[in-house]
């Protein structure tokens, strides 16, 4: 799969390959491991180094050796898609929240239909023996519940789906 990067006005095309990474035509081999669950420890070419990590509206927000980069990140179907709706730039659409680490479901606090506001609860999760309320981060409207209380989620698993208006 190739993804679509941007950071500080730079864009790159990447590749997973199964040695690593290619970045445009340089591939380079590379593992990453989940230390938490915003931290992680990355080896590009036998070189490693400690990264926090977290999502964000665009891609991810992430801090290395005392530096923040925010990096918007897109599949090369997302792209497609995008382009082809014609909706680079818009503010409004779809949005996701997605599990932040593996856990456990134990309550949904939305339902399809229903308008939340930055900060409302809407999804309650158990990861290492601790109850994570998870939040909205802005308005909109729940256009669908992808899991149920009892459900065993994935980190990164769709959870909630939006749609947001402009502002």
């Amino acid at each position: 799969m190739r993804y679509r990067t941007e950071s500080g006005g730079e864009e790159r095309w990447i590749e997973r390959i199964p040695q690593g990474l290619r970045f445009e035509d340089r591939e380079v081999e590379a593992d990453l491991h989940w230390v938490s669950a915003e931290e992680v420890t990355v080896e590009l070419d036998g070189k490693k180094v400690r990264a926090f990590a977290r999502r964000s509206d665009t891609g991810w927000r992430i801090q290395i050796r005392g530096q923040t980069f925010d990096v918007g990140v897109e599949d090369e179907r997302a792209v497609a898609i995008r382009e082809l709706a014609g909706e680079a730039g818009s503010s409004s659409g779809s949005r996701e929240l997605r599990a932040p680490m593996p856990g456990l479901v134990i309550a949904v606090l939305v339902e399809p239909g229903q308008r939340v506001e930055p900060g409302d609860g809407l999804v309650i999760v158990e990861a290492m023996k601790m109850e994570n309320e998870l939040k909205a981060e802005g308005a909109g409207t729940v256009s669908a519940v992808s899991t149920k209380p009892g459900d065993t989620v994935d980190r990164d698993e769709v959870l909630i789906s939006f749609l947001v208006e402009d502002a």
